[in-house]
């Protein structure tokens, strides 16, 4: 489940694209953060949403990999 989200460009149009980020870098990153821009400067909205594992290494610190899949199969 996502832990956090953040939302960028217009909230009005019929399309909104969402961003996950890869495994190694959080949603705010510099590669993440120039993809949501340049949609956004194109009117295009953007919702960035961050994995609960991600979110952890922010409050701690510590690197450990997301849940294995069986898991996540049942959210």
């Amino acid at each position: 489940m996502p832990h956090d989200v953040l939302v960028t460009g217009a909230q009005d149009a019929d399309i909104t694209i969402v961003l996950a980020h890869g495994a190694g870098s959080a949603m705010d990153t510099a590669s993440v953060e120039n993809m949501s821009s340049t949609f956004a400067d194109r009117g295009q909205p953007v919702v960035r949403l961050e994995f609960d594992y991600m979110a952890g290494r922010r409050s701690t610190g510590k690197r450990s990999p997301p849940l294995p899949a069986e898991p996540l199969a049942g959210i």
